[in-house]
């Protein structure tokens, strides 16, 4: 693509995974934690063409 990111389809995967792995629980969602996952999740797709920690 480019060389660019197609944040839309990342989101939406994302989305997908994170449901996945955590909707089945009881816990309040709390948004400094799910962008932590957020990172951990775009982490691999980052390096795999560009640079991130």
């Amino acid at each position: 693509m480019n060389g660019h990111l197609n944040m839309d389809l990342i989101l939406e995967r994302f989305v997908v995974h994170f449901h996945d792995i955590y909707g089945d629980r009881d816990e309040k969602f709390i948004e400094k934690e799910g962008r932590k996952y957020f990172l951990l999740y775009l982490r691999p797709i980052i390096n795999g063409v560009g640079n991130y920690g």
